[in-house]
């Protein structure tokens, strides 16, 4: 067989990046953008939609990779009608799909109305408190999938202003058995090199036989 020298531009498609404030940085894109591509999940779900960027960025991606996928977005009604009416692009896209509602509450009624739907991956990043992480990751662990991920935005350190969502985080991960790597960069040379994040996963399972 002939060895053929594949650009990797040709191989992964990635949206245009730049850095832009009330959204995730590029390196979280960058995050982000590798475990969609590497999974290529059918179910995205993400809380706290707000100005649609991270929204956008995903559609995008998936669109220009040729992954199947829907994303459902949840935020209160004036945010999406707004975005909607300030944004074409929303309206056009097949793959996007926003739940209108107050948070968790919106979630709990759409997990309800589809009990066989499992989320492949989901994005954490509405209110930055313990109460509602915690209770947006009590309903939403339950449902991911086998080989699904959970982004958790803003997973703050120790003494930041995001401390809450760190111990939201890991007091239910631990509780319903899932991994959690931080995605900090405390050094970051520049804004756009920062990443303030957490990633959650089911344990691999495994099993051996010693002789």
């Amino acid at each position: 067989m002939t060895k053929k020298n594949i650009k990797f531009k040709e191989l992964i498609r990635f949206p245009d990046t730049v850095f832009e404030r009330a959204t995730i940085t590029p390196i979280e894109k960058m995050f982000i953008s590798s475990i969609i591509l590497t999974i290529r999940p059918k179910i995205i779900v993400e809380t706290g939609v707000w100005k649609g960027k991270t929204t956008k960025f995903i559609s995008d991606l998936l669109n220009l990779n040729s992954i199947h996928s829907k994303i459902y977005g949840f935020d209160f009604p004036n945010v999406i009608e707004d975005l909607i009416d300030s944004d074409s692009f929303f309206s056009k896209q097949e793959n996007i799909h926003f739940i209108k509602g107050a948070l968790p509450k919106s979630m709990n009624i759409w997990l309800e109305k589809n009990p066989d739907k499992k989320i492949d991956f989901a994005i954490i990043d509405a209110t930055h408190s313990f109460q509602a992480v915690r209770e947006e990751l009590l309903l939403i662990l339950p449902r991911i999938s086998d080989n699904g991920y959970v982004f958790c935005h803003d997973y703050g350190d120790l003494g930041s202003k995001y401390e809450s969502v760190m111990y939201a985080v890991n007091t239910i991960a631990k509780s319903m058995n899932f991994n959690v790597l931080p995605l900090h960069s405390k050094d970051a040379i520049s804004p756009e090199y920062f990443s303030q994040a957490a990633i959650l996963r089911r344990p691999t399972k495994y099993s051996f036989s010693r002789k």
